[in-house]
């Protein structure tokens, strides 16, 4: 049976995980969680063991909102902070080549994910001294909070799974120059945020 996990954000920041066959599309009340029903579409990706969709609780209220975030392209960035046991995967003082050389193979991982997720991509780079992955994203117009704060959770999470599966973590914040807050957690709270 073709099984994908289900992502459900939480007011408190966390996200719990569930899994449900591929053709569900709703989850019956158990264990003390409430019905479920799956908001986002699958995100597929070779670089995944199994597809990931958003699920909120059945009674949810999708916001149809537009967001509040820059449409110019560029203005938005995912930072991807990256780590192996708590300590930087490069030293201080490594190049961009090293940074390339070394996550080469990831970068191109993540720009991956950003497709399946539906986030249009600009271009990557280093970030935070290299000790990050900076990826620009093109023109969110016409998102939904909702549709965005879901692909930007679903790439988060894939992320996460991809690069604890390669040894290290990544943890994902959206950067929004000129807003207030300028850093967003990308976590179970993004909806409200955005």
């Amino acid at each position: 049976m073709d099984v994908v996990q289900w992502l459900v954000p939480g007011g408190d920041g966390g996200v719990t995980v569930c899994f449900a066959p591929a053709w569900a599309d709703r989850l019956p009340a158990v264990g003390g969680r409430p019905a479920l029903r799956r908001r986002s579409a699958p995100l597929v990706s070779r670089h995944l063991a199994r597809p990931l969709a958003v699920a909120v609780a059945h009674g949810v209220d999708d916001d149809d909102g537009p967001t509040a975030l820059p449409d110019e392209p560029g203005r938005l960035a995912v930072r991807l902070t990256l780590a192996a046991e708590g300590e930087p995967i490069l030293a201080a003082d490594a190049d961009d080549v090293r940074f390339a050389s070394v996550l080469g193979e990831f970068v191109g991982v993540v720009i991956d994910l950003c497709e399946a997720a539906g986030l249009p991509v600009m271009g990557a780079m280093p970030g935070d001294e290299r000790r990050a992955l900076v990826v620009l994203l093109g023109s969110v117009r016409g998102q939904t909070r909702s549709r965005l704060a879901d692909a930007l959770l679903l790439l988060a999470a894939a992320v996460q799974m991809s690069a604890l599966a390669r040894g290290f973590s990544a943890r994902a914040v959206l950067d929004v120059p000129g807003a207030s807050p300028p850093v967003l957690p990308i976590d179970g709270r993004l909806e409200a945020a955005l």
